[in-house]
């Protein structure tokens, strides 16, 4: 009996002591559209400020980064930076929630997925969000359904 106590706590103690990253997106605020975030690049490296994984959105909205996609819990921070680094947090609509002001610039839409490389059909991760009002995410909803993944992860 207590060797079954023992095995039930040891796999109770390895399995909340899993350490997740929390992260911070940077988005220039003037953007609005889909952003993409492709991991596993071999040209970039990870950064990382106060133990949190740092993503520094581009205008184009799309970021090759090294690393890899975060599967477990963790905490998502959004972020406008203005051309003097300072911060404004961005709200997120994380239940689809239609209590926002159709002019309210937020985060909407966070998903995850893979895709096969063409070029050595490895497969790569990515997730991807829109950054828009109510009014106009319709728009950039039917645009990120029809991204293509092809030439975009080198």
């Amino acid at each position: 009996m207590k060797i079954k106590i023992f095995v039930i706590l040891f796999f109770l103690i390895i399995s909340c002591s899993s350490h997740s990253v929390d992260e911070i997106h940077l988005i220039p605020s003037n953007f609005r559209g889909v952003v993409t975030i492709i991991f596993d690049s071999t040209k970039t490296v990870a950064e990382y400020e106060d133990n949190k994984r740092i993503y520094r959105i581009p205008e184009s909205g799309l970021l090759n980064t090294g690393g890899r996609i975060s599967k477990e819990f963790h905490k998502e921070t959004f972020y406008f930076v203005d051309e003097f680094g300072n911060r404004k947090v961005i709200q997120q609509n994380i239940n689809n929630e239609s209590n926002y002001d159709s002019n309210e610039v937020i985060i909407w839409g966070n998903i995850s997925g893979s895709f096969i490389k063409s070029n050595n059909k490895s497969k790569s991760h990515f997730i991807q969000y829109i950054v828009t009002n109510r009014h106009d995410l319709e728009y950039y909803l039917n645009m990120r359904n029809n991204m293509n993944f092809e030439n975009k992860n080198n």
